[in-house]
């Protein structure tokens, strides 16, 4: 969910950039990076964020996240459900190796989760080796100086990229963040409130959703209402955008569990 304050730090961003640069089929390749597998990777309709690295690279699935700042904290897109789930659990842990990779603005690479020594997300490294996956690579999300997400994209063997793939992974990281922040630009320009999910994938919806049900249910802040879901989230292991679901078809009723809270505390 973009925070109070986004309309500005976007337009910033978006007057020191030339359009055609907010415009993925008008983004050159580095000088010298190496061509794509498939000469027409960026050529995907506008909402499928993760098509270009699933069908340009040796990875088995993708997903992408924001994290935090103007564009809040959610799931954005995702090839298939088992991505969506894992890259939620990222989110729901506010740890994992997409968050490394934007903390450093640096891809972070584990080949081999059997092998792997995640100090920095000691949790979700034990979530990721229950996925079946053997590993995963994240690519921060930026432009500027505004921090986005990452993309997560998980792998079905250990073998390593090449640095020819690496290249062209980042390069696409970029791409997808441009077209993130060309979104909120779109949205902007028609006057209208942007969400980390208008990109995109139907659960950050739900869970936005569920955050202003929860924020208004319990009387605090949205920032607040994410942590709430995301803590009971966690507790029970389980996926965020079921836990979304389920407050929205009034199946879960977090208000109740925080006047049992109160009463029992």
């Amino acid at each position: 969910m973009l925070h109070q304050g986004w309309r500005g730090q976007v337009r910033d961003v978006h007057s020191s950039q030339s359009l055609q640069y907010l415009d993925p089929a008008l983004q050159p390749i580095p000088m010298g990076a190496p061509m794509l597998r498939s000469d027409d990777a960026m050529q995907h309709p506008p909402d499928d964020l993760t098509g270009p690295f699933v069908n340009s690279l040796p990875v088995a699935a993708a997903a992408i996240s924001t994290f935090g700042g103007v564009f809040g904290t959610a799931l954005v897109a995702a090839s298939g459900p088992k991505a969506a789930t894992a890259d939620e659990q990222q989110v729901a842990l506010g740890e994992g190796p997409g968050w490394s990779a934007l903390r450093d603005r640096s891809p972070v690479t584990v080949y081999d989760f059997a092998t792997a020594n995640a100090e920095d997300w000691p949790t979700a490294l034990v979530m990721l080796q229950r996925t079946g996956w053997s590993g995963v690579l994240s690519f921060p999300l930026f432009t500027s100086s505004l921090d986005i997400g990452a993309v997560t994209l998980y792998l079905a063997d250990t073998k390593p990229l090449s640095s020819a793939e690496i290249t062209n992974a980042t390069h696409l990281a970029g791409l997808t963040a441009q077209r993130i922040l060309a979104g909120a630009v779109r949205d902007m320009d028609t006057r209208a409130t942007p969400t980390a999910a208008s990109v995109t994938h139907p659960s950050g919806r739900h869970v936005q959703q569920a955050t202003g049900m929860v924020a208004a249910q319990l009387d605090v802040s949205v920032e607040n209402a994410l942590l709430i879901i995301h803590a009971r989230a966690f507790a029970n292991a389980q996926p965020l955008h079921t836990l979304a679901e389920a407050i929205l078809d009034r199946r879960v009723d977090l208000c109740h569990d925080e006047d049992d809270q109160h009463r029992t505390g």
